[in-house]
This record gives C-alpha cells, structure tokens and sequence, in this order.
C-alpha cells in the first residue's frame, strides 16, 4: 500500500522513517489488538499447521491465505482465488483483522505469524521477490511479544533502528532488513 492509499480521517500514521523519499517504517494509530491474548492464542496453535522458513530464520503459521491452505505452500501469494482464514486461526486475530484492519486497508491479504525464539536474531532480508526491490513493498506489521526496535533497515553506509513503539506498523519490505 503506498502511503498516498492510506485513507485520513480518524486514522493517523505518524512516527515516520523515510529513506531517499520512500517510507520505510511508519507506526498507524488503530485501536489496539490484545496483544498478551493473541500471542498466547498464536503459541497455543498446532504446530502441524507451522513450518520453518530458512529464509528469515523464524517459524511461521499462515493465518489467511489464498484457498485458507495452511504450511509453506499457504503463503504463495501469486496463486489465483481469495484470501480465506485457515481453521487454526484465533478468533481474537479474525475479529481484530475483519473489524479493524481489513476496512482501514479496504483489501484483504495474506496473514502470517511469525515467531522469533528469545534473543536470536531473524536473517538480513527482504519481504518481496527480487524483481521488487526498489518498488513500494508496504507491509503492515504487529508485533504481539517483544520490541519493534530490534528491527533494523540496512544502508550502504549504516543500520537505521525503528522506534520502539506499541502499535500496529507499516513497512517497506524491499529494503534489506533484520530483527
């Protein structure tokens, strides 16, 4: 979503990165998730419905995706159909997505939980295809447990921390980054 998408109103984004005039970590002032119960609800769910992803060195569980297929093959978003939930979902991460979320985005898209074990770091990355880098790739994020200023972006000349803040995010996902 580029920032000239996001509808105004009551809705406010503020704590704002940008590097070379593109966002790069953007805080959006929606009412709050629970996040305690989420994270429990999250950590609760079988782990047959997870899978490891090497890539970012973090587990993840698809929440909502195209067909609601759960695993690996679940988070291909170029596959045709709607982004459906998957049966392990929370209901607390439906409510707050379909009340909140969704109509503030006016889309639907892929959920994803991803979990970081306790002072290990995720690998340097980025969120889109390698054809993307260097196109608006705007991710809205949450973090249900732990700090949004582990988050770093790399330069060419240093890493650039986002705030520590307790509120849903946006963030560019083509820029090279890490936790």
């Amino acid at each position: 979503m580029e920032l000239g998408s996001i509808p105004r109103g009551s809705t406010s984004v503020f704590v704002n990165m940008f590097m070379n005039d593109n966002l790069l970590f953007a805080s959006v002032d929606l009412p709050l998730l629970d996040c305690d119960k989420a994270a429990k609800e999250i950590l609760a769910i079988d782990k047959s419905f997870s899978f490891w992803d090497d890539y970012r060195y973090t587990m993840m569980i698809p929440l909502m995706t195209k067909h609601g297929t759960h695993g690996k093959f679940g988070v291909r978003n170029h596959k045709e159909g709607e982004f459906l939930w998957v049966g392990c979902t929370p209901k607390i991460i439906k409510d707050w997505f379909e009340e909140v979320v969704f109509p503030w985005t006016q889309c639907k898209s892929r959920v994803v939980a991803l979990i970081t074990q306790p002072n290990v770091k995720n690998y340097e990355h980025n969120d889109c295809d390698k054809h993307e880098v260097n196109t608006r790739q705007h991710k809205f994020r949450i973090v249900l447990q732990g700090q949004t200023d582990t988050l770093y972006f790399k330069t060419k000349t240093e890493d650039i921390l986002a705030p520590n803040i307790d509120k849903a995010f946006i963030m560019d996902g083509s820029w090279p980054h890490g936790m």
